[in-house]
């Protein structure tokens, strides 16, 4: 039988790929419970600008670890971004008064959504990055938001097109989390190296 090599492309391509996919399903299982929403996407945040891109430790325990330490300072956050997420919903359901035609209110209801998510992984991030309480996060999470625009908008679009592909397609939540958080990683580190000089 021959001898798998794992330091060859293939193999290390390969664990990239599961690693993406383990994360992924992590994450989405993390946030069923809503309130732990937060530490799960904090944990997100961490283990793909750690393990993901730096190769630090392995994926599952970091992200565990990342978990269970931030878990008591997400809560607060993630029920304040639970129940901007159900408004949203709802009154994008209402602005569809039972008819099937999308109406402007639903696409204004939806950007709103759109942006209260992008502040969400403002906050999230800087969780995973800095140490503060959960009020000067989510604070320090609005002020960079509208500090550094073009850093937030690009971090709606990857968002909204991610949010829409897997409501198209639902299988697509194996790797987009990873995916989608790994794209907002190299926009978000730029900023955070400012603030770590």
């Amino acid at each position: 039988m021959p001898k798998i090599n794992s330091d060859s492309f293939i193999f290390r391509i390969g664990n990239k790929v599961f690693d993406v996919i383990a994360v992924s399903l992590l994450w989405f299982v993390c946030c069923i419970p809503v309130i732990t929403a937060g530490a799960s996407t904090t944990a997100l945040y961490d283990t793909v600008f750690r393990n993901i891109r730096q190769n630090r430790g392995y994926c599952y325990k970091g992200f565990l670890k990342c978990f269970k330490d931030n878990f008591k300072n997400t809560v607060q956050a993630s029920i304040i971004f639970a129940i901007l997420t159900v408004v949203s919903m709802w009154d994008i359901s209402l602005a569809l008064g039972g008819g099937s035609v999308i109406s402007g209110y639903q696409i204004t209801f939806f950007i709103l959504w759109i942006l209260a998510m992008t502040w969400a992984i403002w906050t999230f991030a800087l969780t995973a990055r800095f140490e503060n309480n959960w009020k000067n996060t989510l604070k320090n999470g609005l002020l960079m938001f509208f500090a550094h625009l073009p850093v937030t908008l690009g971090m709606a679009v990857i968002f909204a097109l991610s949010a829409m592909l897997v409501w198209d397609i639902p299988v697509l939540i194996v790797v987009l989390p990873v995916g989608g958080m790994l794209l907002d990683s190299f926009m978000l580190e730029k900023v955070f190296k400012r603030y770590i000089k």
